[in-house]
């Protein structure tokens, strides 16, 4: 298994020139966006991704804002990277014995049955096979975050960055409203705070929905979510990877087509394992949430000033149906998982 080594060499790094006047005035209004953007996340109760992707569209919005590219391209790729890094070291193995063996069960195969309806709904209504698998893997695992994170290496020969955008868009939507309302669903079907926090943390898109939707409830729910949402997320550089192997089998064949094992997933299996061992220092550990969020809110704000909207109003309605019956799927499969283990979740 071949892996990529992105990460800028002293060679390939630009010039002190060039930083400082292409690349500074826009990482330093990126900055000062995602400073605002969390504000507001934590005021609002908003989404994080969500109040990023609208700043940054509104930035793509104003006259005269070229000067923002530069930035814009490192900030969506090299901070993304860095946030997908580490994000690996949230990662607790000790989730599993708060979610117990039945709740994994739950949360892994509904995961993957939500990723393969995906990409059989998007052949079967005729959509792009990178949209499909962007679009699918970010309901299936955990929304914004894994969608940039395949699309950063799904090969292809032109940026459709306003794509990405519109499907990460419609996920952050989807898993909006659920976070209203999918807590009431559980308390109507009468399910016990440990079955509600595998719920809400098995079928909301993005680790905050979980998180909202959670402490709503109870801390107990809350803490069940956030542990069952850390579960799906510990299966992105999996499965991006396992996808990775497969197209790299069928290169002869039409579809999106990925390329070597990027090196950020293979740090961010690397901070899981070192965690895990408990070699991280403890300041690491204590903050990587608040980092790695802070890098993917200001990838995600990059990524929407270089939105082309004639690449999001080429994508037409058929990502709106494939996001929206998808978020329904994963929904019915959790709940009926739950439902079918009752013994187990001691309902």
């Amino acid at each position: 298994m071949s892996v990529s080594s992105d990460p800028p060499t002293a060679a390939t790094a630009p010039s002190l020139t060039f930083f400082i006047t292409k690349l500074l005035p826009g990482l330093v209004l990126i900055a000062g966006l995602t400073l605002s953007a969390l504000k507001l996340a934590a005021t609002l109760g908003w989404p994080a991704p969500a109040i990023a992707l609208l700043l940054g569209i509104g930035v793509a919005l104003l006259p005269g804002t070229i000067w923002v590219a530069p930035a814009a391209k490192v900030a969506s790729r090299t901070l993304l990277r860095w946030g997908i890094v580490l994000l690996g070291s949230t990662i607790n193995f000790a989730i599993i014995r708060d979610i117990g063996t039945t709740g994994v069960l739950v949360t892994v195969v509904a995961l993957y049955a939500t990723l393969l309806m995906g990409i059989l709904l998007g052949r079967a209504i005729g959509i792009d096979p990178r949209n499909t698998l962007l679009g699918s893997i970010g309901v299936a695992i955990c929304g914004a975050t894994a969608i940039m994170a395949v699309a950063a290496v799904v090969k292809r020969d032109d940026q459709k960055e306003g794509a990405v955008a519109y499907l990460i868009g419609l996920t952050t939507l989807a898993g909006s409203i659920e976070m209203l309302l999918l807590p009431v669903l559980a308390h109507l079907m009468g399910l016990s705070p440990h079955s509600t926090g595998i719920f809400l943390g098995a079928a909301l898109h993005d680790l905050g929905q979980a998180a909202g939707a959670g402490y709503g409830v109870s801390a107990e729910v809350g803490s069940i979510a956030v542990a069952t949402k850390l579960l799906r997320v510990a299966c992105l550089a999996p499965t991006v990877i396992l996808i990775s192997r497969i197209a790299t089998k069928q290169q002869d064949r039409s579809g999106p087509k990925l390329a070597i094992v990027p090196w950020y997933l293979v740090g961010f299996v690397a901070m899981m394992i070192a965690r895990a061992l408990g070699i991280l220092p403890e300041v690491l550990v204590e903050n990587a949430m608040i980092i790695s969020q802070a890098c993917i809110v200001a990838s995600l704000i990059a990524l929407g000033t270089m939105i082309s909207f004639n690449d999001v109003m080429k994508s037409g309605w058929k990502p709106i149906l494939l996001t929206a019956s998808l978020s329904s799927i994963i929904v019915c499969l959790v709940l009926v998982f739950i439902l079918g283990s009752k013994t187990a979740f001691n309902l």
